[in-house]
């Protein structure tokens, strides 16, 4: 026969054969679902009751007693001090100033809920004044927050789970970017030709010309990186400066295809190897560029390059560009020689790229191009 829960139990309820603890408690505000089953027995249920509630509400204050939105923001950079660049703890300071400013000043337990984060994300599609891209790197960073956010116990799962739902990159347009500033053949040989002769200069800026490494993966170039049988160099690590005097080699570079290693011509190989006769390197871990003669161990600073680069570009008299624009002036040459598919794999292998980054970014059609591959289809 079945028995009826008796109402001066509440919470406790006889469901399909067995009694359930089915209760909700409100902390700080939040409600808190303590639910269990499978007792055979009223008292059973009663004895179990006030041991769950406890154990159900110290999960809860663990979640709920969480700190300012701008403390966390600090304990968050200290995190990721040892897996990011600084210029992208940067970022992360001004996107909690700026972008996610609603936050300021109230513990994170009561923003970083599902109804609070909705809203922010719509005001932020809904800012026209930021770019497309930079609004993918907000999103991108708010959803590395929430989730140490879970990790560290400050936000229940669920919250979690239903944030990450409602953070999806921007889908539209990207604004037009700038056209990037690059130089052609004859005033990169201008550039070239005013480099002093036999100088480590003009060994520096050949290998960074042929090669059109960024420029952090130059200066981390070391000794052991030349295969001087092979004339080739390895990129295998990166310099990341840590403010103004300290900095990291690290073996972890931009993507999976920065990885690789480059052929260098005849002329730029014979620089390379009576430069390393001068340097006279005792140790293959020695920086190819060191920052001065008496530290090898040291690399060159990039505002060292830059500076040098700026002088040069003066005395040659051509287009200012930044280094960064010699990795852009290479790669535009190497398609324009590209003659099909499989050496446009190639020439994105030789600078770290995906073969369709390169399509996409260097293979824009010319009309000149365009009109000769209508008329080799008419010659068909």
């Amino acid at each position: 026969m079945k028995t009826s829960t008796p109402t001066q139990v509440p919470g406790i309820f006889y469901r399909e054969g067995h009694y359930v603890i089915d209760h909700i408690k409100s902390v700080k505000g939040k409600r808190i679902h303590i639910y269990k089953s499978g007792f055979l027995t009223l008292e059973a249920a009663q004895n179990e009751m006030p041991r769950l509630i406890e154990r159900k509400l110290a999960q809860a204050s663990s979640c709920f007693s969480s700190p300012l939105f701008e403390d966390f923001v600090k304990e968050f950079k200290r995190y990721r001090l040892n897996h990011v660049r600084p210029s992208t703890l940067q970022q992360i300071d001004s996107m909690a100033r700026v972008h996610m400013k609603v936050f300021l000043g109230k513990p994170i337990c009561q923003t970083f809920n599902p109804q609070t984060i909705g809203k922010w994300y719509e005001s932020l599609l809904g800012d026209d004044s930021i770019s497309t891209q930079w609004k993918n790197k907000i999103i991108s960073a708010c959803k590395k927050m929430f989730e140490m956010a879970w990790k560290w116990k400050y936000i229940p799962s669920d919250h979690w789970a239903d944030i990450s739902n409602i953070l999806e990159s921007v889908q539209e347009s990207k604004r037009r970017t700038k056209e990037k500033k690059i130089w052609t053949a004859s005033q990169l040989n201008r550039f070239l030709s005013v480099l002093p002769e036999g100088s480590d200069d003009q060994v520096m800026f050949h290998l960074f010309c042929t090669l059109g490494a960024r420029i952090s993966e130059f200066t981390g170039l070391t000794w052991d990186c030349l295969d001087k049988k092979k004339g080739t160099i390895e990129i295998k690590q990166q310099v990341i400066y840590i403010g103004l005097s300290h900095f990291v080699l690290t073996e972890e570079l931009k993507t999976s295809e920065s990885y690789r290693r480059c052929k260098l011509d005849q002329r730029t190989l014979a620089l390379l190897l009576r430069y390393e006769e001068r340097q006279n390197p005792s140790d293959p871990k020695e920086f190819i560029f060191p920052s001065s003669p008496y530290n090898h161990y040291r690399p060159t600073a990039k505002s060292t390059l830059r500076r040098k680069m700026e002088t040069y570009i003066q005395l040659a008299k051509v287009p200012r560009i930044t280094p960064h624009g010699i990795r852009h002036t290479k790669a535009t040459m190497l398609m324009a020689v590209c003659k099909n598919m499989a050496e446009v794999k190639a020439a994105a292998r030789y600078l770290g790229h995906s073969a369709t980054m390169m399509v996409d970014t260097y293979g824009h059609a010319r009309e000149d191009s365009t009109a000769l591959i209508v008329q080799r289809l008419e010659k068909r």
